[in-house]
């Protein structure tokens, strides 16, 4: 999406003499991820702020992107489409936060939550046929997977205990979120998609 962007910038750094030449693909894949990335969270915040939802769009951004990173999941054939679909991903949550405010039982959440735990535990980490992952991957990224996915239940318990609830339903949200990209992930690999 910014391989233009990020070639000039490089372009520009070498031409200063502040980057090596030889360094040059790397410098550009870097900014390319900076470029991409910013463009996701502006875009993010944007559709917070249009929904009149902002801090559910960052606390639902804080618990995705997080998981989803190490969990892996279902990857998308081109970065328009993975935009695109990651931005519909925000406005489908945030919108069912509104259609229902406070939404139902709290124990209603808890079985979600839980639910969606087991999915990413079960799955997790999907690979990629473009970024197969070799064993010692398969381990690092599963234990820190692990290691976020104890973490945000510790903050959704927390918010469950002490009644926070809006909180807790954007938690279990973005812990269902990955836990569904899994396993489309899972099906797209078996599929060859």
């Amino acid at each position: 999406m910014f391989t233009k962007s990020s070639a000039h910038t490089t372009a520009t750094l070498i031409k200063a003499e502040i980057i090596n030449i030889t360094e040059r693909e790397v410098y550009e894949y870097g900014f390319r991820m900076v470029f991409t990335y910013s463009f996701n969270l502006i875009t993010a915040l944007a559709i917070g702020i249009t929904m009149g939802q902002l801090w559910e769009c960052l606390v639902l951004t804080l618990v995705f992107i997080p998981l989803r990173s190490y969990a892996g999941g279902y990857h998308a054939s081109s970065e328009g489409k993975c935009y695109v679909l990651s931005a519909g991903m925000i406005v489908l949550n945030l919108f069912l936060l509104r259609c229902f405010p406070v939404w139902f039982h709290t124990g209603a959440g808890i079985s979600l939550l839980l639910a969606a735990a087991a999915v990413i535990i079960l799955l997790a980490p999907v690979e990629h046929k473009n970024k197969p992952l070799d064993p010692e991957e398969i381990r690092v990224y599963g234990r820190r997977t692990y290691v976020v996915l104890i973490l945000e239940l510790a903050m959704g318990a927390f918010c469950c205990i002490f009644a926070i609830t809006g909180v807790f339903w954007v938690i279990v949200l973005g812990i269902l979120s990955t836990a569904l990209s899994l396993v489309a992930g899972v099906c797209s690999n078996k599929l060859n998609l």
